[in-house]
């Protein structure tokens, strides 16, 4: 072997042990908001000011662990085009993808989700997305965890907007550190939630923003450090819920609304913490999405059901787990064989060369200690 061909062979192995040593999951957090409607838009500031607000303190809390990208897509920038080409060019293998969603929704009577279609600024029908299908397209890119929020109406064409009353309460400060991590780090699969059940309106203020994402930034931030994605939806539902019921009662809205979420998830595998690994995770739900295509047909006019029968929340929690002893297998076996090799190997090649040869001796050690690591991990 030529020298040449040995610093070539060196610097190939140099950079795939720095690069699968130091990337990182990232966390793509992104947020569509209808802020320059007429109607609702100063009610979708303030919730892009939560979403705002927790992405900050989720950088503040899980940046030495996670890379975190945060894009926000508001007024004319919120449309169904820019959905789709975010999507389309997302990357996230083994990452975590955090999808928000605020503005007008509404569906179609032929709509077999329980989930709404998101208007996205469109007046018309046939441009809106389903929930259903970006949940599809996210699982499809290989995501650790998915999280979709959609606030947004779930009612029929005639009248698919978010609704304006008044009746909040301020929001309190901070957020858990270890509730944080244990929701959005150590755990992986798929929950999503919208702001109301089929054939509902999503109600919303100038002051304190829509009802779901109130309710989901102000129970976050005063979860028990045991929280789960169950337990904190099931909470963020019923609140909800029994405001907008109490309101109904009293006459000051036409229908309270009702979240209805979907969440599936387990722990994540603590030795597993970069890409690679995870499978695309099949959740068995009712959401019965049987294409692709990102719009529905809305030439139905068979109705839906009733509106009552969707007052009960669909939310199950199915343990998926993940099995990643073969690719710790790999890795170990890799870690050993580079470092072998580096130590035994190109000893002799290098021995006029004292500096490289430190450098080869060095990154030797390394990787025979990072493969035992990986062992005491796998062992645990």
């Amino acid at each position: 072997m030529s020298r040449m061909k040995k610093i070539v062979l060196i610097y190939i192995f140099f950079l795939f042990s720095i690069n699968a040593t130091y990337s990182r999951t990232k966390l793509h957090m992104v947020l569509f908001g209808n802020t320059s409607d007429q109607s609702i838009g100063q009610s979708m500031l303030v919730d892009v000011s939560y979403y705002d607000y927790l992405s900050s303190e989720l950088q503040n809390v899980l940046n030495d662990d996670i890379q975190i990208e945060y894009q926000r897509f508001l007024g004319q920038d919120c449309n169904p085009n820019n959905v789709k080409e975010y999507l389309d060019e997302l990357s996230c293998i083994g990452d975590i993808v955090f999808f928000v969603y605020t503005g007008h929704g509404g569906r179609s009577h032929k709509d077999v989700s329980k989930f709404p279609r998101m208007c996205l600024g469109s007046h018309y029908a046939d441009e809106w997305i389903s929930v259903s299908n970006v949940i599809d397209v996210i699982r499809s890119k290989g995501a650790r965890l998915q999280i979709v929020i959609a606030d947004c109406c779930n009612s029929y064409y005639d009248r698919p907007v978010k609704q304006n009353v008044e009746g909040f309460i301020n929001l309190p400060r901070g957020f858990s550190q270890d509730v944080l991590r244990r929701l959005f780090y150590d755990t992986e699969g798929e929950v999503c939630i919208t702001a109301a059940s089929p054939g509902e309106y999503g109600w919303c203020n100038s002051r304190e923003g829509s009802f779901l994402s109130y309710y989901f930034v102000s129970t976050l931030q005063n979860a028990h450090d045991d929280i789960t994605w169950q337990v904190l939806f099931q909470a963020v539902s019923d609140k909800t819920f029994e405001i907008t019921d109490k309101m109904y009662r009293n006459r000051s809205i036409t229908k309270s609304q009702r979240p209805v979420f979907d969440v599936s998830v387990s722990p994540r595998d603590n030795n597993d913490d970069n890409n690679g690994g995870y499978s695309s995770i099949i959740v068995d739900n009712n959401d019965a999405v049987n294409n692709n295509d990102w719009n529905r047909d809305d030439n139905d006019d068979n109705r839906y059901g009733g509106d009552s029968s969707y007052n009960v929340i669909d939310n199950r929690e199915d343990y998926i787990g993940h099995n990643n002893s073969s690719v710790n297998i790999f890795s170990l076996l890799f870690f050993l064989c580079l470092g072998y090799i580096l130590l035994t190997k190109f000893q002799d090649a290098f021995r006029k060369y004292t500096l490289l040869l430190l450098i080869i001796r060095l990154l030797g050690m390394y990787f025979i200690i990072k493969s035992f690591l990986i062992l005491i991990d796998f062992l645990r």
